[in-house]
């Protein structure tokens, strides 16, 4: 998964808790505020916080928490406890352990982020707000702070692994920088605080593709100890599969250290993944950007990884390449899907060979794509495979080399079933009646602001 998309953007710096707003965040945790729908086995504190002056109402503003599937649990500016004159807005929440989301409004459209509420743990996430004054103010859901504490003992803002957290977030942001002390901080910390490991082990993982094993030296070692132990304290979370999947991936643990970390715990998701094994059957979002794609790039090697149908393929197109969390545009009304059949290799490329084939035919050179795109109204993932075929219709290079399942997948950023499903869209609008392309000088125009690859 060598480089980064050239679509990703760095997000603003994390902005930092005020003293007082930690201490309203220790106040808070305290006590529970609610209980979510007969919720027992975990809590939650959601804390939003905004810096500075002229912060209109809530600080926790349109910031909602909802079911894995959507529905809404707990609006924050109705159900929180706030503070206006130190600017922040709360809730400390008991609920069954799982997957939630989380989402925020913004100028282009809600974005939601996945949590994963751990298993006799306290979860304690603090979403910044910034003040613009030009804009506004926002909340920032890519400025997150995501910690792990016991249950009973409240939010301690006094414990050196709130700094260590702020500090390797904020470097999974800016993966073209490898901060090895900072790594090394963090597997320590996480003997007692289980979500550094997984932290640590994306900034690992990166160090690995960019690199190779030579530089991790000491590193692999302390990770192994930091995931036998995030595996005894949390069991096999979405985030936890994945950084075993992306070791998997680079080959990066020895035997032995495999064998030591199965016994540290059984591997098999709710969904029965096994990561040791030819894992099928994905169907959970991640919180992290880094396990995503990790995810994606599996599915070069295992096609079937990712469910058809399920919420990992439902939100793929919408992912938001960028910052150290997954998140997501929330589609106004979101679209059906499709299920794709199964996994045949030579049907899949015969599918796929046929829609180049239907696009040399409709684009003939000297021909307008801008006009194509207008008349087809693909969606942007569909865009995207467009502009890909199109920088290879002229037959030059071989088919597997642009059209196979590594090519694809890492072009077009999703999993196989997602990349296989946009074929056909593209395909069926292609065969639809259309008026004939015009022609121009020079095709290269319609292609100077298409966007590349998904560099895994």
């Amino acid at each position: 998964m060598a480089g980064d998309p050239q679509t990703r953007r760095t997000p603003v710096p994390t902005l930092r808790p005020t003293p007082a707003q930690l201490e309203g965040a220790r106040e808070l945790s305290r006590s529970t505020t609610a209980v979510l729908e007969a919720g027992r086995g975990a809590e939650l504190l959601l804390f939003a916080h905004a810096s500075g002056d002229g912060v209109e109402g809530l600080a926790g503003r349109g910031l909602t928490l909802h079911s894995r599937h959507g529905e809404l649990l707990m609006d924050l500016s109705l159900a929180g406890v706030s503070d206006e004159v130190e600017g922040w807005s709360g809730a400390n929440l008991e609920l069954a352990p799982g997957s939630y989301r989380l989402r925020a409004p913004g100028a282009e459209g809600a974005c939601e982020m996945m949590l994963t509420v751990a298993p006799g743990h306290h979860t304690q996430v603090f979403i910044p707000r910034r003040i613009d004054a030009r804009r506004g103010s926002s909340l920032m859901l890519q400025g997150a702070l995501v910690l792990l504490g016991e249950l009973g003992f409240g939010f301690n803002p006094d414990q050196p692994e709130l700094d260590l957290t702020a500090r390797i977030t904020r470097a999974l942001a800016r993966p073209q920088r490898q901060e090895w002390k900072l790594m090394a901080e963090v597997f320590r910390g996480a003997h007692e605080h289980p979500m550094l490991a997984l932290y640590g082990a994306h900034a690992l993982l990166e160090m690995l593709r960019t690199e190779g094993r030579e530089r991790a030296g000491d590193l692999l070692a302390m990770l192994e100890e930091a995931l036998v132990r995030c595996l005894e304290r949390l069991g096999p979370l979405p985030d936890v599969l994945a950084v075993l999947l992306g070791l998997r991936l680079q080959g990066a643990l020895e035997p032995r250290a495999l064998h030591r970390i199965e016994r540290a715990g059984s591997l098999a998701s709710p969904s029965e993944v096994r990561v040791w094994e030819r894992p099928e059957g994905w169907t959970a979002l991640p919180m992290l950007y880094g396990s995503w794609r990790v995810v994606v790039e599996s599915c070069i090697q295992t096609p079937r990884l990712v469910r058809s149908g399920s919420l990992v393929d439902q939100l793929a197109e919408s992912v938001l390449p960028e910052g150290p969390w997954l998140t997501w545009r929330l589609a106004g009304r979101p679209a059906r899907v499709e299920l794709v059949p199964e996994h045949h290799p030579a049907g899949a490329m015969a599918a796929r060979e046929a829609l180049a084939t239907q696009l040399r035919a409709r684009l003939r050179e000297g021909t307008d794509l801008s006009l194509l795109v207008e008349d087809l109204r693909p969606t942007p993932l569909e865009q995207r495979l467009l502009v890909h075929l199109v920088q290879h219709r002229s037959g030059h290079v071989p088919a597997e080399a642009y059209l196979g399942d590594g090519p694809l997948i890492r072009a077009l950023g999703v999993p196989w079933v997602t990349a296989q499903r946009t074929v056909t869209g593209l395909a069926r609008k292609l065969a639809s009646p259309s008026r004939p392309a015009r022609r121009v000088g020079s095709p290269a125009r319609a292609l100077a602001h298409g966007q590349g690859a998904f560099g895994l």
